[in-house]
């Protein structure tokens, strides 16, 4: 039974966590894998792209390569992102050095000039309301994680109380009736096996929400095995059923 509980808990997070209209295994990927996966697609392309180029410019060629093939492509792969990283640097430096032209140089005309002091003095002013929201968040994020330790503090004091104050009960029933004990401890292993299967009925229901529409009677089967049971919920529903009979 535990490692059904344990697989229906597996079962329970993922689908709690799979993605709103994730509609195939893919999709699943978070978004930093995803970027990843694109960028490495995009660095094959593009150095094969290059290769290809270089074949045509070469009017292509029949000879084997020399050396270890995997080795060669691992090698173009890094210069071609080379490149590209040293590409779009120069393009940054160039424009850069003609915002100081313009700023400190006198380049351009007036007009230009003062478009130019108008976007950097804006640019200016975003940077340093970024900065401050900035860190106001590391603010309410350290404030965020504080309050969570101490939320998981009292979880955990609540936990270890209730676990004291079970323990007890047991202590105490074991020694004045323990033929209730027995019992009882038949009726919670009894309620565990209850809840197994009611979160096997939900779990199931919930990874095939696609059919819900079509097939009210899930709906009504979820609705029906919502509720926790509990040892105290059943002595409620006794007590219930007794008074009801009674009258």
């Amino acid at each position: 039974m535990d490692k059904l509980d344990q697989a229906l808990t597996k079962l329970e997070y993922a689908i709690d966590h799979f993605p709103l209209g994730a509609s195939s295994p893919e999709n699943y990927k978070s978004y930093e894998e995803q970027i990843a996966d694109v960028r490495n697609s995009l660095k094959w392309i593009n150095a094969r792209e290059i290769t290809l180029r270089a074949l045509i410019d070469s009017n292509s060629t029949e000879d084997l390569p020399e050396g270890d093939l995997n080795q060669a492509l691992d090698e173009l792969n890094e210069r071609t992102s080379n490149l590209l990283i040293n590409k779009n640097t120069l393009q940054l430096g160039y424009h850069s050095k003609a915002i100081q032209d313009v700023v400190y140089g006198g380049a351009g005309t007036e007009e230009v000039q003062l478009r130019m002091k108008a976007c950097l003095n804006k640019l200016f002013v975003k940077n340093d309301e970024l900065a401050m929201q900035y860190e106001k968040k590391k603010e309410l994020m350290k404030k965020e994680y504080e309050l969570q330790l101490e939320c998981h503090k009292a979880i955990y004091d609540h936990q270890e109380f209730l676990k004291e104050r079970e323990n007890k009960r047991n202590q105490e029933l074991q020694e004045n009736n323990p033929d209730l004990m027995t019992v009882r401890d038949k009726i919670l292993r009894s309620i565990f096996k209850i809840h197994t299967q009611k979160k096997l009925i939900t779990n199931l229901i919930g990874s095939m929400c696609h059919k819900l529409q079509n097939h009210p009677e899930l709906v009504d089967l979820l609705a029906k095995h919502k509720d926790v049971i509990n040892l105290e919920s059943i002595v409620e529903m006794t007590h219930n059923k007794s008074s009801t009979d009674s009258s």
